[in-house]
């Protein structure tokens, strides 16, 4: 069974949940349920639990705030009606990010993700400041726009070009994706074996590379034929990445 706490303010969501994993038979054990900042640090503090199931708004603070404030780092689900937190939720051990109405697939899905990390992270045998490494390898990020949340395979981003607080996003498909985050942020979670940033302003994925010229200054040319610029000193990177992942004959 999985050790789990749940802090949440609303009583008929506590319900809710509570049913679900009752009912469902999910795996979950409910050590504790809290609905403030503070109870929620002493039952965390005190039961030490493999996963926390967390609202965002809480009356004292958020989630978020609670999560800085303990000494001890569990697995996150958030459970939430806000967006509006979901890349400040990736600097923390997140599962999965599910956006009320919670529904019996999304949480089960959430639980089979939460299962499979744990896997890994036993036979790899990482450190708790390593478990925020391994939520880069998810399949898919959820990116939030105008229009709520958009789903995006990691392995059809293109390319990512930053536009001071903005950031485009390039598909395979030939989407365009604007969102109001800096290229910076999103930097600090994509793969690195697999994204590069070799420009102030852009990011590209190696996947997609065609081909880099040797002209001073240089660019990187993509399957799409986009040139790229490469900042002075990042050639050096990109090549070496590009030796890690690719067979070179001379």
């Amino acid at each position: 069974m999985i050790k789990s706490v749940l802090v949440e303010d609303d009583l008929q969501s506590i319900e809710s949940i509570k049913s679900l994993i009752q009912y469902y038979n999910v795996g979950i054990e409910l050590v504790g349920i809290a609905q403030t900042i503070e109870t929620a640090k002493e039952i965390i503090e005190s039961t030490k639990p493999d996963l926390l199931l967390l609202d965002i708004e809480l009356p004292d603070g958020t989630s978020l705030d609670l999560l800085r404030k303990l000494s001890y780092k569990p697995w996150v689900i958030f459970i939430t009606g806000h967006t509006d937190y979901i890349f400040e939720s990736l600097d923390f051990p997140t599962i999965h990010y599910l956006v009320k109405p919670l529904s019996v697939e999304k949480f089960s899905e959430a639980i089979r993700k939460y299962n499979d990390i744990i896997q890994i992270f036993e036979k790899t045998k990482k450190s708790d400041q390593e478990k925020l490494k391994i939520k880069k390898y998810f399949e898919k990020i959820a990116i939030p726009n105008s229009s709520g949340l958009f789903l995006v395979e990691v392995s059809k981003i293109v390319r990512l070009e930053g536009q001071g607080n903005y950031t485009y996003f390039f598909l395979s498909d030939g989407q365009k994706i604007l969102i109001s985050r800096t290229l910076s942020s999103f930097e600090e979670f994509l793969p690195d074996d697999v994204f590069i940033r070799v420009h102030k302003s852009h990011m590209i994925n190696i996947g997609y590379i065609k081909s880099v010229t040797k002209s001073n200054p240089s660019y990187v040319v993509l399957t799409n034929n986009t040139e790229i610029p490469i900042s002075t000193g990042k050639k050096e990177i990109l090549i070496e990445k590009l030796q890690q992942n690719i067979v070179f004959f001379s």
